[in-house]
């Protein structure tokens, strides 16, 4: 047995070796993975080698998704600034208001998940010792699976209500 990990309130983690690797391979970050492999052709979570373990995840300040992730967020800026100074101007309708929340949600959750991606490898780190701590509660449910599926569902009603809403919309009568 080896100790991990001293928690503040004195309690060790025992886990054994072999046991260990294991373990991690099959954690939030293999589960979340796909998740965070789409989300980064949107711009966003700006991570490196999220295709390896826990240990290889990594935040980088000089790189393409950071700066990708910082022009949209910078890009949704723009957009509110736009719309602010179209209900300056016009007055404000409260009827189209949707797409001013829109860019003012996808800046400031931009931000923060650009904070979030700092600190992700710790983040995965904690949460990796929360899970090995409670490794003998776990269900049968296929989490991987469930994500893929989620996220494929989403994205494929998003390209098919999109278009469909756009079109309808612009049918007189």
């Amino acid at each position: 047995m080896k100790i991990i990990k001293t928690i503040k309130s004195e309690i060790s983690i025992n886990v054994e070796p072999d046991r260990v690797l294991a373990f991690q391979h099959r954690g939030l970050h293999e589960n979340i993975r796909f998740v965070i492999i789409i989300a980064q052709f949107f711009g966003v979570m700006p991570l490196h080698n999220i295709n390896q373990n826990i240990h290889a995840v990594k935040f980088k300040w000089m790189s393409f998704r950071l700066f990708y992730s910082i022009f949209n967020a910078l890009a949704a800026l723009v957009s509110l600034t736009f719309w602010i100074i179209k209900f300056a101007v016009d007055g404000l309708d409260i009827d189209k208001t949707a797409p001013m929340a829109f860019y003012f949600c996808n800046f400031f959750s931009s931000l923060q998940l650009i904070q979030i991606a700092r600190h992700w490898s710790h983040i995965l780190k904690e949460w990796s010792f929360v899970e090995m701590s409670m490794r003998s509660y776990s269900g049968h449910i296929n989490l991987k699976k469930s994500f893929i599926i989620l996220t494929t569902l989403f994205i494929g009603v998003g390209v098919v209500a999109i278009p469909l809403c756009a079109l309808f919309k612009s049918r007189p009568g």
